[in-house]
């Protein structure tokens, strides 16, 4: 076995807070207690219990419970939560993306592409962004509005909030008051167009469904609000983060364009366990329980905040082997481990649209690789609060025809 040393960290994304031990530690954020999980297999084991956990993250603090408003797929738990995930995962089977979604991601990567080639390059990050954005407004049918006016309604919903936690009443009104004056907007501009037009003519889409359903548009809105923003979350920052990397390694970028599609996915997968887009989730416990795994065991009492950080969890070398911050396509991976770690979360909650997620980015890419492509600018990264993931923007990149064979 070899014992050379590790190649140097290969992770674009990193904050220097970022920890990998201990496996779990008490940590105090304000006046909330928050138990903070490092370990893959205890974060795994904690997400995956079956009850006494309640979604915490992506702005669920700002989000009204009401007996006016079901709460969104999102943000349910329970025998709710599981028939909401059933009744429209058939829009995210990999059946639907290959034989339903494809043609029209291909022919969108296409149109975008082509643009960006008649200006010899450009932005990247608006790049995907677009192509998330339209990609996730077909699938849910938000068809009947202006795609520029979407963006920037939907772009808002991005803006960062307060770290989640105890947060002061002043901020939760504001917040609060923020938050339901882009759903109205959203809502009058976006949805209540699209539910006209479904009522009227079905189609196969989320809001179609929702409406034959019965739901009520209050609830339609918040429905498909979630559905829209956690289907742009990794997507829109995963495809560029996944260029960056393989225009850095030549190597890789062959193997991977002359790959067919399972390989192309594992080497996506690798790239997004190394570079996970939502670093953290967020739980809060509802009753005492005991989480164990192995010979781990910790206590967690009722009202805790739990915060399981992905990107320790995908780094822990008992789950994903050695040299764990290098990207390696070839490694050894523990038991029943998926490639990409965590990076879409597990148990009830876990990412109903990670094989949309990253079929759709080998589509944008192979289609961008069809040119020469060189980095002219790297991304700023940032990092946003609300859906606690990575931001990357102003990646300029410059698309050359490849040179004729004649």
């Amino acid at each position: 076995m070899s014992t050379s040393p590790c190649p140097a960290d290969q992770r674009k994304a990193r904050r220097e807070a970022d920890r990998n031990h201990p496996a779990y530690e008490w940590e105090l954020r304000g006046t909330q207690r928050v138990l903070v999980i490092r370990d893959f297999g205890l974060g795994h084991a904690f997400l995956r219990l079956p009850e006494g956990t309640r979604q915490a993250g992506f702005g669920a603090q700002f989000t009204p419970r009401t007996r006016f408003m079901n709460p969104p797929t999102l943000f349910n738990d329970g025998p709710a939560h599981r028939e909401q995930r059933r009744a429209a995962a058939r829009f995210f089977t990999p059946r639907a993306v290959t034989r339903t979604h494809e043609p029209m991601m291909v022919d969108l990567a296409d149109e975008l592409v082509t643009t960006m080639e008649r200006q010899g390059g450009g932005d990247l990050a608006l790049l995907s962004f677009r192509m998330a954005m339209a990609v996730v407004a077909a699938i849910v049918g938000l068809t009947e509005s202006d795609p520029r006016g979407l963006e920037s309604r939907l772009e808002g919903f991005f803006e960062t909030a307060p770290a989640v936690g105890k947060v002061p009443l002043r901020t939760m009104v504001r917040e609060t008051a923020i938050a339901q004056g882009r759903v109205l907007r959203f809502y009058v501009r976006d949805v209540r167009p699209a539910i006209r037009a479904r009522r009227a003519e079905p189609r196969d889409d989320v809001i179609s469904h929702l409406v034959a359903a019965g739901m009520r548009p209050q609830d339609i809105v918040i429905e498909a609000l979630t559905y829209a923003a956690a289907g742009m979350v990794t997507t829109r920052q995963f495809i560029p983060m996944a260029l960056w990397h393989l225009v850095e390694q030549p190597a890789l970028r062959e193997r991977y364009l002359a790959a067919g599609t399972d390989e192309r996915l594992r080497i996506l997968a690798e790239i997004i366990r190394l570079e996970t887009v939502a670093g953290n989730l967020l739980r809060t416990v509802t009753h005492p329980l005991r989480l164990e795994h192995g010979e781990r065991a910790v206590d967690i009492p009722a009202g805790t905040l739990v915060d399981v950080a992905l990107r320790a969890t995908n780094t822990d070398e008992a789950a994903v082997g050695s040299c764990p911050f290098t990207l390696d396509t070839e490694r050894t991976l523990a038991p029943k481990i998926p490639p990409a770690g965590m990076a879409f979360g597990a148990g009830a909650h876990s990412c109903p649209g990670e094989y949309l997620a990253m079929h759709e980015t080998d589509i944008l890419l192979r289609r961008l690789f069809r040119n020469e492509v060189t980095i002219e600018r790297e991304p700023d990264l940032a990092w946003n609060d609300l859906v606690l993931a990575y931001d990357l923007s102003d990646f300029r990149i410059r698309l050359t025809p490849p040179q004729s064979s004649s």
